[in-house]
Protein backbone atom coordinates (compact mmCIF):
# COMPACT_ATOMS: atom_id res chain seq x y z
CA UNK A 1 0.00 0.00 0.00
CA UNK A 2 2.91 2.20 0.17
CA UNK A 3 2.53 3.14 4.09
CA UNK A 4 6.37 2.49 4.59
CA UNK A 5 6.90 4.56 7.94
CA UNK A 6 3.71 1.62 9.36
CA UNK A 7 5.42 -1.16 8.11
CA UNK A 8 8.78 -0.10 9.38
CA UNK A 9 6.97 -0.15 12.73
CA UNK A 10 5.95 -3.65 12.46
CA UNK A 11 8.98 -5.05 11.38
CA UNK A 12 10.53 -3.35 13.87
CA UNK A 13 8.74 -4.73 16.57
CA UNK A 14 9.18 -7.89 14.99
CA UNK A 15 13.39 -7.74 15.10
CA UNK A 16 12.90 -6.64 18.70
CA UNK A 17 11.65 -9.56 19.59
CA UNK A 18 13.29 -12.06 17.79
CA UNK A 19 16.37 -10.53 19.81
CA UNK A 20 14.78 -9.95 22.89
CA UNK A 21 13.69 -14.13 22.65
CA UNK A 22 16.61 -14.67 21.03
CA UNK A 23 15.22 -16.07 18.08
CA UNK A 24 16.97 -17.86 15.22
CA UNK A 25 19.73 -15.94 13.48
CA UNK A 26 17.81 -16.83 9.97
CA UNK A 27 14.84 -14.96 11.42
CA UNK A 28 16.56 -11.86 12.20
CA UNK A 29 18.47 -11.95 8.93
CA UNK A 30 14.72 -11.60 7.37
CA UNK A 31 13.53 -8.97 9.38
CA UNK A 32 17.08 -7.16 8.39
CA UNK A 33 16.37 -7.73 5.01
CA UNK A 34 12.94 -6.49 5.23
CA UNK A 35 13.92 -2.97 6.96
CA UNK A 36 16.64 -2.26 4.71
CA UNK A 37 14.47 -2.94 2.11
CA UNK A 38 12.00 -0.39 3.35
CA UNK A 39 14.57 2.25 4.01
CA UNK A 40 15.63 1.62 0.07
CA UNK A 41 12.31 2.45 -0.54
CA UNK A 42 12.12 5.35 1.97
CA UNK A 43 15.40 6.53 0.41
CA UNK A 44 17.35 6.09 3.56
CA UNK A 45 20.44 4.70 1.35
CA UNK A 46 23.18 4.88 4.22
CA UNK A 47 20.97 3.59 6.54
CA UNK A 48 20.09 0.61 4.61
CA UNK A 49 23.40 -0.18 4.14
CA UNK A 50 24.27 -0.58 7.58
CA UNK A 51 20.87 -3.12 7.92
CA UNK A 52 21.49 -5.24 4.76
CA UNK A 53 25.23 -5.57 5.52
CA UNK A 54 24.26 -6.93 9.30
CA UNK A 55 21.31 -9.21 7.57
CA UNK A 56 23.80 -10.37 4.66
CA UNK A 57 26.58 -11.06 7.48
CA UNK A 58 24.18 -12.97 9.32
CA UNK A 59 22.46 -15.28 6.40
CA UNK A 60 25.88 -15.88 5.99
CA UNK A 61 26.32 -17.75 9.12
CA UNK A 62 23.04 -19.34 8.74
CA UNK A 63 22.93 -20.68 5.63
CA UNK A 64 26.15 -20.58 4.29
CA UNK A 65 28.03 -18.17 1.19
CA UNK A 66 26.64 -20.28 -1.68
CA UNK A 67 23.00 -19.37 -0.51
CA UNK A 68 20.01 -17.84 -2.78
CA UNK A 69 18.79 -15.61 0.05
CA UNK A 70 22.63 -14.60 0.55
CA UNK A 71 22.33 -13.83 -3.43
CA UNK A 72 19.30 -11.55 -2.98
CA UNK A 73 20.72 -9.74 -0.16
CA UNK A 74 23.56 -9.28 -2.13
CA UNK A 75 21.72 -7.90 -4.59
CA UNK A 76 19.86 -5.60 -2.40
CA UNK A 77 23.35 -4.24 -1.25
CA UNK A 78 24.41 -3.55 -4.98
CA UNK A 79 21.03 -1.51 -5.34
CA UNK A 80 22.28 0.31 -1.88
CA UNK A 81 26.32 1.11 -3.28
CA UNK A 82 24.35 2.12 -6.82
CA UNK A 83 22.09 4.89 -4.48
CA UNK A 84 25.31 6.03 -3.27
CA UNK A 85 27.41 6.11 -6.34
CA UNK A 86 29.93 3.33 -4.82
CA UNK A 87 29.96 1.51 -8.09
CA UNK A 88 32.53 -0.69 -6.99
CA UNK A 89 31.44 -1.57 -3.91
CA UNK A 90 28.16 -2.28 -6.28
CA UNK A 91 29.90 -4.65 -8.95
CA UNK A 92 31.44 -6.58 -6.14
CA UNK A 93 27.87 -7.10 -4.73
CA UNK A 94 26.33 -7.59 -7.93
CA UNK A 95 29.36 -10.20 -9.38
CA UNK A 96 28.76 -12.23 -6.06
CA UNK A 97 24.99 -12.48 -6.39
CA UNK A 98 25.97 -14.01 -10.29
CA UNK A 99 28.52 -16.38 -8.95
CA UNK A 100 25.76 -17.74 -6.37
CA UNK A 101 23.04 -18.30 -8.98
CA UNK A 102 25.06 -19.71 -11.36
CA UNK A 103 26.37 -22.74 -8.91
CA UNK A 104 22.86 -22.85 -8.26
CA UNK A 105 21.09 -22.84 -11.50
CA UNK A 106 23.49 -23.07 -13.85
CA UNK A 107 23.76 -20.38 -16.65
CA UNK A 108 20.69 -20.70 -18.27
CA UNK A 109 17.93 -19.04 -15.59
CA UNK A 110 16.04 -15.79 -14.91
CA UNK A 111 18.15 -15.01 -11.98
CA UNK A 112 21.02 -15.35 -14.28
CA UNK A 113 19.83 -12.93 -16.55
CA UNK A 114 18.79 -10.72 -13.81
CA UNK A 115 21.90 -10.28 -12.26
CA UNK A 116 24.20 -9.56 -15.49
CA UNK A 117 21.38 -6.69 -16.06
CA UNK A 118 22.37 -5.45 -12.73
CA UNK A 119 26.05 -5.57 -13.47
CA UNK A 120 25.47 -4.14 -17.08
CA UNK A 121 23.51 -1.20 -14.85
CA UNK A 122 26.49 -0.56 -12.55
CA UNK A 123 28.29 -0.02 -16.15
CA UNK A 124 26.06 2.03 -17.30
CA UNK A 125 26.39 4.30 -14.18
CA UNK A 126 29.87 4.37 -14.24
CA UNK A 127 29.79 5.62 -17.64
CA UNK A 128 31.80 2.50 -19.18
CA UNK A 129 28.93 1.69 -22.16
CA UNK A 130 30.75 -0.57 -24.16
CA UNK A 131 30.92 -2.83 -21.23
CA UNK A 132 27.07 -2.21 -20.24
CA UNK A 133 26.27 -2.88 -23.60
CA UNK A 134 27.88 -6.53 -23.46
CA UNK A 135 26.53 -7.35 -19.93
CA UNK A 136 22.73 -6.10 -21.74
CA UNK A 137 23.40 -7.86 -24.63
CA UNK A 138 24.61 -11.04 -22.58
CA UNK A 139 21.46 -10.66 -20.55
CA UNK A 140 18.99 -10.18 -23.87
CA UNK A 141 20.32 -13.00 -25.01
CA UNK A 142 19.50 -15.25 -22.12
CA UNK A 143 15.98 -13.78 -21.95
CA UNK A 144 15.74 -15.23 -25.53
CA UNK A 145 16.67 -18.61 -25.11
CA UNK A 146 14.76 -18.53 -21.87
CA UNK A 147 12.03 -17.87 -23.54
CA UNK A 148 9.82 -15.58 -21.70
CA UNK A 149 7.24 -13.24 -22.90
CA UNK A 150 7.71 -10.14 -24.53
CA UNK A 151 6.17 -8.08 -21.51
CA UNK A 152 8.63 -9.34 -18.70
CA UNK A 153 9.31 -6.53 -16.92
CA UNK A 154 12.93 -7.84 -16.58
CA UNK A 155 13.24 -8.39 -20.63
CA UNK A 156 11.49 -4.97 -21.03
CA UNK A 157 14.08 -3.57 -18.35
CA UNK A 158 17.09 -5.11 -20.61
CA UNK A 159 15.41 -4.27 -23.99
CA UNK A 160 14.71 -0.42 -23.03
CA UNK A 161 18.54 -0.60 -20.97
CA UNK A 162 20.63 -1.67 -24.32
CA UNK A 163 18.46 0.89 -26.99
CA UNK A 164 19.28 4.00 -24.53
CA UNK A 165 23.03 2.44 -23.85
CA UNK A 166 23.45 2.03 -28.15
CA UNK A 167 22.36 5.75 -28.17
CA UNK A 168 25.00 6.91 -25.67
CA UNK A 169 27.72 4.81 -27.34
CA UNK A 170 26.59 7.01 -30.50
CA UNK A 171 26.89 10.11 -28.77
CA UNK A 172 30.38 8.94 -26.94
CA UNK A 173 32.01 7.74 -30.12
CA UNK A 174 30.93 11.55 -32.16
CA UNK A 175 31.93 13.50 -29.18
CA UNK A 176 35.30 11.54 -29.70
CA UNK A 177 35.46 12.02 -33.58
CA UNK A 178 34.90 15.84 -32.91
CA UNK A 179 37.20 16.05 -30.25
CA UNK A 180 39.99 14.61 -32.70
CA UNK A 181 38.75 16.58 -35.83
CA UNK A 182 39.60 20.01 -33.10
CA UNK A 183 43.08 18.76 -32.05
CA UNK A 184 43.52 18.17 -35.63
CA UNK A 185 42.79 21.79 -36.41
CA UNK A 186 44.82 23.02 -33.53
CA UNK A 187 47.75 20.65 -34.76
CA UNK A 188 47.34 22.14 -37.87
CA UNK A 189 47.06 25.93 -37.30
CA UNK A 190 49.94 25.62 -34.98
CA UNK A 191 52.39 23.93 -37.64
CA UNK A 192 51.09 27.34 -40.15
CA UNK A 193 52.16 29.79 -37.70
CA UNK A 194 55.70 28.00 -37.08
CA UNK A 195 55.71 27.51 -40.82
CA UNK A 196 55.16 31.50 -40.99
CA UNK A 197 57.28 32.99 -38.29
CA UNK A 198 60.18 31.27 -39.84
CA UNK A 199 59.74 33.18 -43.27
CA UNK A 200 59.23 36.40 -41.43
CA UNK A 201 63.34 38.22 -42.32
CA UNK A 202 65.08 38.52 -39.37
CA UNK A 203 64.87 42.47 -39.56
CA UNK A 204 61.26 42.18 -39.52
CA UNK A 205 60.71 39.91 -36.07
CA UNK A 206 62.96 42.34 -34.76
Amino acid sequence: LGKYDDSLVYYRRALQELREKRGKMSDVAVALFNIGRLEIHRGNFPTAKGVISEALRMAIESYGANHSYVAEASDLMGFVHVSLKQYGDALISFTKALEIYRNLYGPMHVNVANAIFNIGMVRESSKEYSEAWEAYSTSQDLYHRLGPSVSHPGFKSVRKSLASVEKLITQQNQARLVEKHTEALKRKKKLKEQRDFKKVPANEAK
